[in-house]
């Protein structure tokens, strides 16, 4: 899809997504707080009532499996129900693309 710019792309394929004509929204080369907006916006955003986290993937040479991690920063100082939830969102996206029983390993950042 053309859009004149980031916010526009950003809107569209939030839109789609929010439409069903998408199952999945990649950030790529957009500016993160554009990405967000659209991802938020009352009319076409994603809003659930669930705390927003997100999802990254990766693939590293060697490995067999792709390996996923989930709020690298975005959620800055969760609490404990907040921690319960961001696992949560991040084994349901894993469901949805068809990992049934994720193994799962916790880490906590300390910048």
């Amino acid at each position: 899809m053309d859009a004149k710019d980031e916010k526009e792309a950003a809107l569209s394929a939030t839109k789609c997504v929010h439409d069903g004509k998408a199952n999945i929204l990649m950030k790529g080369l957009v500016n993160s707080s554009i990405f967000l907006k659209a991802v938020l916006n009352e009319e076409v955003g994603l809003r659930t009532g669930k705390l927003l986290s997100h999802l990254a993937v990766l693939e590293i040479p060697g490995c067999e499996k792709l390996s996923y991690f989930t709020d690298g920063g975005m959620n800055t100082a969760p609490d404990l129900e907040a921690k319960k939830q961001i696992l949560t969102n991040g084994i349901e996206a894993l469901h949805a693309l068809g990992t049934p029983c994720p193994n799962v390993a916790l880490l906590t950042a300390n910048e």
